[in-house]
């Protein structure tokens, strides 16, 4: 702000938020998961199933559903991936965040092949 009044800003209540939860699925034996549309709204989270194999979740990337999906890095070029695990919620902040919102498809690669089909969901809102 430069010489002035502060404007008001006018925050939506938390409950008041449009929130979509969508299933991703790492098939039997496979480590990427179907494409997730993100239809322009941030992606904030993840929720694990308790028959996920792996500890860490890459995020790749792509400007069409059947395009070439590639490794999502920030802009420091820092790959984006989370360390996780079964039975646990994720929440995407900072730079994480912002590089996925950059993009409407994403798949999530794990750093273990599925030894079941596994449904991970994805929690985004706007």
């Amino acid at each position: 702000m430069l010489g002035g009044q502060p404007s008001a800003v006018k925050l939506r209540p938390y409950g008041t938020l449009h929130c979509i939860k969508t299933d991703l699925t790492i098939a039997s034996g496979a480590t990427t998961s179907n494409a997730l549309d993100t239809q322009g709204y941030p992606v904030t989270g993840f929720i694990l199933p308790s028959t996920f194999d792996g500890t860490a979740l890459a995020i790749h990337a792509s400007d069409a559903e059947a395009g070439t999906y590639v490794p999502l890095y920030d802009s420091d070029g820092n790959a984006i991936a989370m360390v996780v695990a079964a039975s646990r919620a994720v929440g995407l902040t900072g730079v994480d965040g912002q590089a996925i919102s950059a993009f409407r498809w994403i798949k999530l690669v794990a750093d273990a092949q599925a030894t079941t089909d596994t449904v991970i969901q994805a929690i985004l809102k706007g």
